[in-house]
């Protein structure tokens, strides 16, 4: 199931789907070719984005979006290495479904959980702020 829209940096293309996960490629005039992807094919156990409808944030170098069961992930966009994963923005643990949506307005995020629906803080933990890749519960 792929419902998020593909994000584009430079000539780097970035791919995400619940049940096969990440796939960066880069988009060569010739021929794409794969510049990481997830490891692991799992509805449950997952390594890379395997974001269920939102489209990832791609920002700084990094990737940032809810996942299949709620969790909400950085990834460098380079080599795909997670940085964290918290559940504090959408329903604090695995719940299947589970999904958020985040807009940038300006140098401010706001955030949607869809379910069960809810207004999230201007700086959720999927991404609050540019250059500061950790998560909310690690800010100051």
């Amino acid at each position: 199931m792929t419902i998020p829209s593909p994000r584009q940096t430079g000539n780097l293309l970035f791919l995400t789907s619940f049940y096969n996960g990440s796939l960066m490629l880069r988009a060569d005039p010739d021929q794409p070719t794969p510049v990481w992807q997830s490891k692991k094919v799992s509805e449950t156990d997952t390594d890379g984005l395997h974001s269920v409808m939102a489209t990832p944030l791609l920002e700084a170098g990094y990737l940032h979006s809810p996942c299949s069961y709620g969790q909400c992930r950085c990834l460098k966009v380079a080599t795909g290495e997670r940085i964290w994963e918290t559940f504090a923005t959408t329903t604090g643990k695995s719940t299947r479904w589970v999904n958020a949506f985040i807009v940038k307005n300006g140098n401010r995020y706001s955030g949607v959980r869809t379910f069960p629906p809810e207004m999230t803080q201007s700086r959720p933990a999927c991404c609050h702020r540019p250059g500061n890749h950790r998560k909310a519960t690690d800010a100051p």
